[in-house]
């Protein structure tokens, strides 16, 4: 948590106790954010780049709260509630190329503008798969190997997930990505599908992610125990759960999983 002052050495933010996860057999992942370090501000950055290519008289960050706004219109438009995003029926699906093409073409049109919608995303996809680990996360998905089963649950489509990983030497034994689930976190129907596939219940899955809504709502929903991984010291928002273990880097995990590293 954010107003915890202090953080343990190891990675773990400080918790009232240590969480039971001995019924845990398998650990599911998160990438971006989590395994994979891009997130928002790199998002910020390629937006500038969008801007220049389009000739927008608009910075980076502006046209990344265009382009979310147009998200809350597309998946609405789905048939998903942004401000309830678990609630009701499956959303009708579109891959990443679909749905973040029609976000930049609306993000676009509001600036009354006729950009380049599809080059804006394979923009984003390049830079997507070639992004780097985090330092920390070869080391920890080789020490959980040997004790549990590892698997990459992510909100992305195949072809740059797959690239993403491979690129990094990132070895799993399932990765379920949105395209194949044909479902989107913060959605059940994702977290469900993985842990079936995987053979166990979702009890038994530990999800760690690092956003608030698609991954510690998403996980707590669907009931799978959740690490929710806050790098940045974000604040826990009221709608959202409170996960099992919250952590500052995934060394963190380390104790709770392995408790003879504590």
């Amino acid at each position: 948590m954010a107003e915890d002052s202090a953080v343990a050495r190891d990675g773990a933010a400080p918790t009232p106790s240590m969480p039971d996860f001995s019924d845990v057999r398998a650990v599911a992942f998160d990438c971006y954010g989590t395994l994979i370090d891009f997130g928002d501000a790199h998002f910020i950055d390629l937006m500038g780049v969008v801007a220049l290519q389009n000739a927008l008289s608009i910075e980076g960050k502006a046209l990344f709260d265009r382009w979310l706004a147009a998200s809350k219109e597309v998946w609405r438009d789905r048939g998903r509630d942004p401000e309830r995003p678990t609630a009701g029926p499956e959303p009708r699906f579109g891959t990443y190329t679909e749905i973040w093409a029609e976000m930049f073409a609306r993000a676009f049109s509001a600036l009354e503008c006729s950009g380049d919608a599809r080059g804006a995303h394979d923009l984003l996809v390049q830079h997507l798969s070639q992004a780097q680990p985090f330092p920390e996360t070869r080391e920890v998905i080789e020490t959980l190997r040997p004790r549990y089963r590892l698997c990459v649950l992510s909100n992305a489509d195949d072809e740059w997930l797959q690239a993403s990983l491979g690129r990094a030497d990132l070895r799993f034994e399932l990765i379920v990505s949105s395209e194949s689930a044909r479902s989107y976190k913060p959605r059940a129907k994702i977290f469900h599908d993985t842990a079936a596939l995987l053979g166990l219940p979702p009890r038994q899955v530990l999800y760690v992610g690092d956003s608030p809504i698609a991954d510690v709502l998403g996980a707590r929903n669907a009931g799978l125990p959740v690490a929710w991984l806050n790098r940045y010291g974000a604040q826990r928002l009221e709608n959202v759960p409170q996960p099992d273990v919250e952590v500052t880097d995934l060394r963190g995990l380390l104790p709770h999983l392995l408790p003879a590293t504590r």
